[in-house]
């Protein structure tokens, strides 16, 4: 996460190849938040950029991962 850019963002890598990019959230879902604050309290930092590996966390056609917000360097 960060306070510019993307903010609160999350990727995703599937199968095929492609990434699919969500930034601006105001929040993840509770499994990848509960997963985001573990990372962020043994990194002791809330700015934290993580590639987990691939199986870290399963998400499926349909899951709620996040919700749309207006962090990071967005605007109208």
């Amino acid at each position: 996460m960060q306070n510019s850019g993307f903010g609160l963002a999350l990727y995703i890598n599937h199968p095929n190849g492609f990434t699919s990019v969500y930034g601006h959230l105001s929040r993840f879902n509770p499994k990848i938040e509960q997963e985001v604050k573990n990372i962020q309290y043994r990194n002791k930092s809330y700015e934290i950029d993580e590639f987990p590996n691939a199986n870290f966390i399963s998400v499926r056609k349909g899951d709620t991962i996040a919700y749309s917000g207006n962090t990071g360097s967005s605007g109208g």
